[in-house]
């Protein structure tokens, strides 16, 4: 239905609270990626003198060249993960083509209710009244685990999921692990598509 009347939801009062939910994750990402990268570095720094000495047409110190690569391409592969952790977005619009996050400086990401490849997911935190308090009960995120990841308004989730609904698009809804006081957060799967569930 692509004559839904758009309706746009703004979420800078939910930044504050992105940052703190993301703040351990991205120290770890960070450590991480700067422990391989001096490893990487370090690595290279010794092996370098020994392929100028010995030049570079020997065995052994074509492994040496050859052991940095899987390294090399563990730091890049997480470095390129790194915006995904950064704040969330500003602003959601939901309308009949789908969903919209908007971020600083011009980025954006759609979900596509008409995309079969296209989907997201939605979690409520609704069991867990300290993240509610915090602004942290519902998000929204890519199903793919380098998508960005928002918190989201009530009135933003509902808009989502009823939206979702109208175009059509494949919903399916389970309940995550429980992690704390055995209680689950609940998801909500959406993919493109002209079938609902």
């Amino acid at each position: 239905m692509s004559d839904q009347e758009p309706r746009d939801f703004l979420l800078d009062q939910f930044r504050k609270s992105d940052r703190l939910l993301k703040r351990m994750p991205l120290a770890l990402f960070l450590a991480c990626i700067v422990g391989l990268g001096t490893e990487l570095a370090l690595s290279i720094a010794y092996s370098v003198p020994s392929l100028l000495h010995s030049g570079l047409s020997t065995w052994p110190n074509l492994g040496l060249i050859l052991g940095e690569v899987p390294l090399a391409a563990i730091v890049g592969f997480l470095s390129l993960g790194l915006p995904r952790l950064l704040p969330g977005a500003r602003e959601v619009r939901v309308d009949g083509t789908g969903v919209h996050l908007h971020y600083d400086g011009g980025k954006t990401t759609h979900f596509r209710w008409t995309e079969r490849s296209c989907s997201f997911l939605l979690y409520d935190y609704g069991a867990y009244p300290l993240m509610v308090e915090q602004g942290m009960g519902q998000s929204i995120y890519g199903a793919h685990i380098w998508n960005r990841r928002t918190l989201l308004s009530r009135e933003a989730f509902v808009a989502i999921l009823a939206a979702a609904q109208n175009a059509g698009a494949v919903k399916s809804r389970y309940n995550g692990s429980a992690s704390w006081y055995g209680k689950s957060p609940v998801i909500y799967k959406i993919q493109g598509g002209s079938s609902f569930q």
